[in-house]
């Protein structure tokens, strides 16, 4: 009796198992997937399949790739691209073949020996945007005027935005109303998620009031709010052919690379060169005009959201240039 009552109680267990083992496997694949940034996913996946095409030429798989294919792919790319992308290729190359169960060929000693040749000839020297300092932004805003089209009043909100508040342009663009809360002070926005905090945690920073309303970062993203009557969801959107801020559709929000866009057409309005500038050239420029202006490396890293001092001491180095420089006043 009591094994009849055993059986009759595991067997629905073990039927309801069954038909999760789908859903469970459906969120496991969810949860890896969601272990690198969409971005960095989307980067690997172009690389991948750059090397699929090299591949497919010489008749020979992808994955598992042989060490040889490797060290010629690496060679013929070497000449096309910076370091940096030959090892963001070798990395999408390594979560290629462990996610199907291989080894990397990236760590064979015949692909190794070839990669540290080309860094060794063409040099790992990061080559970053040039930072966007407070002139810049000052000359760009007064070329672009508020109070005239919708565009022009989120475009300057974004730039103003951005530099103040010292984002990535992900994060900007991912932005929601729900994140700033405005104050007597001026506006503390909460930055839901970044680029050394993949986990979600967030930080909160806080931009003041300026002294010029003109170049005021709070009342020039408080008018964009008022005239584009945005109250909830993305900050800076889209906007239609007939003037209109688009309000519903897949994509609300507006696309990381389009602020690159918005950098340079303002900077072009200014009379100003974008070459070597781009969205990022907002966070490097406050950096370097905060370091500039005797800010400390822990005021500016509190403010960016930096997890190392690298990166900060790398533009604190430049601005330093300027400032300390050894042939000043030496009598040449």
């Amino acid at each position: 009796m009591k094994e009849g009552c055993l059986l009759n109680i595991s067997e629905p267990i073990l039927v309801r198992l069954n038909m999760d083992e789908e859903a469970l496997q459906a969120r496991a694949n969810a949860y890896a997937l969601a272990s690198r940034a969409k971005g960095t996913r989307a980067a690997y996946a172009l690389k991948m399949r750059q090397f699929q095409v090299f591949c497919d030429e010489r008749g020979e798989p992808s994955v598992p790739a042989s060490p040889e294919t490797v060290r010629l792919y690496i060679t013929k790319i070497a000449d096309e691209v910076c370091c940096s992308s030959v090892n963001q290729f070798l990395s999408a190359l390594g979560e290629a073949h462990e996610a199907k169960g291989h080894s990397s060929p990236r760590f064979h000693p015949i692909v190794q020996q070839v990669w540290k040749g080309v860094k060794r000839t063409k040099g790992t020297r990061a080559v970053g945007m040039k930072p966007l300092l407070v002139e810049h932004l000052h000359k760009m805003l007064a070329a672009t005027p508020g109070h005239t089209s919708l565009v022009n009043d989120r475009d300057r909100a974004m730039v103003a935005f951005g530099w103040s508040a010292a984002m990535r342009r992900a994060e900007i663009v991912d932005t929601f109303v729900e994140h700033i809360t405005f104050h007597e002070h001026g506006f503390t926005i909460l930055v839901a998620r970044s680029k050394e905090d993949q986990e979600g945690a967030g930080f909160e920073k806080m931009v003041l009031f300026g002294k010029n309303a003109e170049t005021c970062p709070v009342r020039i993203l408080q008018r964009w709010l008022e005239v584009s009557k945005i109250t909830e969801g993305h900050v800076f959107r889209p906007i239609s052919r007939w003037g209109r801020v688009i309000t519903y559709g897949d994509r609300v929000g507006l696309w990381p690379q389009y602020l690159d866009k918005i950098t340079k057409a303002m900077m072009r309005k200014a009379g100003l060169d974008p070459k070597g500038y781009g969205a990022h050239s907002l966070r490097a420029g406050f950096v370097t005009q905060a370091a500039l202006l005797g800010k400390t490396e822990s005021e500016i890293m509190r403010h960016t959201g930096h997890a190392s001092s690298d990166m900060v001491r790398r533009y604190i180095r430049i601005a330093e240039l300027h400032v300390k420089n050894a042939t000043e006043g030496i009598g040449l």
